[in-house]
């Protein structure tokens, strides 16, 4: 039976004579035999499920027929009249809330007419799947762990997250695409900024990988997964809007043969093209969308996959060749940025780092816009020669106290063109 009907009952009209009342207490269940049931004068009935319902005049009982009905005993004084053909019914009340008892529902769970002691009953009342994964997701935020156990802290709450999580409807991408349409609402009309990095989930050491789970961490010591994720940032208040883009995947299928032999398709770098064109479909309705990213996602095939409706700021890693002032005439980018003249300075307060205190900076601003070469990759075959772009460099003026000096050499599509522009885009 799905698990959305595992509380479904026959709608059927119940009488409860007086004389059968006493013989039951409130909050009691049980179920009785196919002996008891012929004794009882029921001997069509296979399996008959009686629940008590504690009410505030009477207890009254619900009970389920599988597959035959009951009909009138005079022994008994129980009288049930079938409204619609019998259905299987399972009762597992260790699901029913903390409230009531183990094995005991009262009239307000039961989705159905009440009239004294007559019940016509429907779908006793559960959480819903939804209320189960709001439930997981605050016990992720509270305290984060990878363990079903410790999430739920007690059984009952650890086989409802167990439930959950195997319910063949509970997909990754079911989560993340809920998720979305949510953060697509909150950045309609506003200038936005996505947030994209990748990181490792590791999982154990020798234990994870002979489970199954690929390398991870320096060295590959480690077994776990990767996820890559983008969050949505507002400009300006930079107030977190919610979920873009997030992928999940193993690293299970050996080593890969050289990247410079395979085209974007079977890299893991496509990360980064799949998430800057979801960002663009999803957020179609924000007033501006500029995705960020660091050094590994430097590629020229990013850039030219973007999508009409995204700008990109890219943290430079590869010194490309780029075109001259002669039509003929290559050179160096690093080079090129380092011998321009510095266009102005910029105070900033620089946030605090693993090994790196908080602290004041003074930065030296210099930029220039600059055609990228295509590179010679086997998969660059279909891109096109130059791409135009904006390179903003930014260096922190003196030697700090703790850790290297900032700089920065950001690509970006934005066109910069003063010193306020340039410094929007370190902002």
């Amino acid at each position: 039976m799905p698990a959305h009907d595992l509380f479904q009952f026959q709608t059927s009209e119940i009488d409860v004579c007086p004389h059968s009342r006493g013989a039951m207490r409130p909050g009691y269940a049980r179920t009785l035999s196919l002996r008891q049931q012929r004794a009882q004068g029921m001997p069509d009935a296979r399996r008959v499920r009686s629940l008590v319902c504690s009410g505030s005049d009477a207890p009254s009982v619900v009970t389920t027929v599988t597959p035959e009905i009951i009909r009138h005993s005079p022994r008994n004084g129980l009288r049930l009249t079938s409204r619609s053909p019998p259905q299987s019914a399972i009762i597992c009340t260790h699901l029913l809330p903390k409230v009531r008892g183990a094995d005991s529902v009262d009239r307000l769970l039961i989705l159905g007419g009440v009239d004294g002691v007559r019940i016509w009953t429907g779908t006793v009342w559960r959480p819903p799947p939804g209320k189960r994964g709001a439930v997981l997701h605050a016990a992720l935020v509270e305290k984060p762990s990878c363990c079903i156990r410790r999430l739920g802290g007690r059984r009952s709450r650890e086989v409802q997250f167990t439930r959950f999580l195997r319910n063949p409807s509970v997909t990754t991408d079911a989560m993340v695409g809920h998720a979305v349409e949510l953060t697509a609402g909150r950045a309609a009309g506003r200038d936005i900024v996505v947030a994209q990095d990748t990181s490792e989930l590791a999982l154990g050491g020798p234990r994870a990988r002979a489970s199954g789970y690929g390398p991870v961490g320096k060295g590959g010591a480690l077994g776990g997964l990767l996820l890559h994720a983008a969050l949505a940032l507002e400009v300006g208040s930079h107030a977190l809007l919610g979920l873009v883009d997030a992928q999940i995947w193993n690293r299970d299928k050996g080593k890969a043969i050289a990247r410079r032999s395979r085209v974007i398709a079977d890299k893991e770098s496509k990360r980064w093209l799949d998430t800057t064109a979801r960002a663009g479909k999803s957020l179609a309705e924000a007033n501006s969308i500029t995705c960020v990213s660091d050094r590994e996602s430097d590629m020229y095939e990013l850039f030219a996959a973007r999508p009409a409706n995204v700008h990109q700021i890219v943290r430079a890693c590869r010194d490309r060749k780029i075109k001259g002032a002669a039509e003929d005439e290559t050179e160096l980018l690093f080079a090129h940025i380092d011998g321009l003249a510095e266009t102005g300075r910029a105070g900033v307060e620089i946030a605090a780092a693993p090994g790196r205190k908080a602290r004041k900076a003074e930065l030296a601003l210099r930029f220039s816009p600059v055609k990228l070469c295509k590179t010679s990759n086997i998969g660059a075959c279909d891109l096109p020669d130059t791409i135009a772009l904006t390179l903003v460099d930014v260096r922190e003026v003196g030697i700090p106290e703790d850790g290297a000096p900032i700089h920065w050499r950001l690509l970006t599509t934005h066109r910069v063109t003063n010193l306020a522009e340039a410094r929007r885009i370190i902002d």
